[in-house]
């Protein structure tokens, strides 16, 4: 699989969301001294360039593999970090990081064997972007101790559980695919299925 032009301006804002992940984290964890405005600010910005980038790839057909491989993985590694950073600072609880991190976990196992084994890169579903998007703004809304917070984390884990069925669905259908091939005796790989 060809990766594609590595810097494009998609590219580039979704390593520039991933880079100022350390830089909220830290804000957030020295809140008592920045206070909430400027985590609550790098949060936004991160945000609003994880739909950004989507945009501008489309719009000026700079889509490129790396991009479709990096955006959901920079997702998750944000969504992580930030959930990790609350449980630090105890505004939501481990096992809710937990259910986060597994599920991710087992996403991105799963994604890499379909990628390098069968070669074939799954676009995420639009309600696993919901997720990401509903999730990252629940839990900038939990660390500012809004009420809403809590709505807002009840309707990701909502998106959460659809988009992970889609998930399954999609990736039971490769593996079946792929078990058919090698039953059929065939050497080609199902690296052209669009799902």
């Amino acid at each position: 699989m060809r990766i594609g032009p590595v810097f494009t301006l998609p590219n580039l804002l979704t390593m520039t969301r991933l880079a100022l992940l350390p830089v909220l984290c830290y804000l957030l964890l020295r809140s008592e001294f920045f206070g909430w405005l400027p985590p609550v600010i790098v949060g936004c910005a991160m945000i609003a360039t994880d739909n950004l980038d989507g945009y501008i790839a489309r719009k000026t057909r700079t889509s490129s593999n790396l991009g479709k491989i990096l955006d959901p993985l920079s997702d998750k590694l944000i969504l992580n970090g930030l959930a990790l950073t609350l449980v630090i600072l105890g505004r939501i609880p481990f096992w809710l990081f937990l259910l986060i991190f597994v599920r991710d976990l087992i996403l991105l196992i799963i994604g890499a064997v379909s990628l390098f084994k069968q070669r074939i890169l799954l676009i995420p579903p639009i309600w696993g972007r919901l997720t990401s998007l509903t999730l990252g703004v629940s839990l900038i809304l939990l660390f500012i101790k809004s009420p809403v917070g809590i709505a807002g984390l009840g309707l990701s884990v909502i998106f959460m559980a659809i988009s992970t069925y889609i998930y399954a669905v999609r990736y039971r259908k490769v593996f079946s695919i792929e078990r058919s091939y090698r039953y059929a005796g065939s050497g080609n790989r199902a690296g052209k299925l669009r799902l």
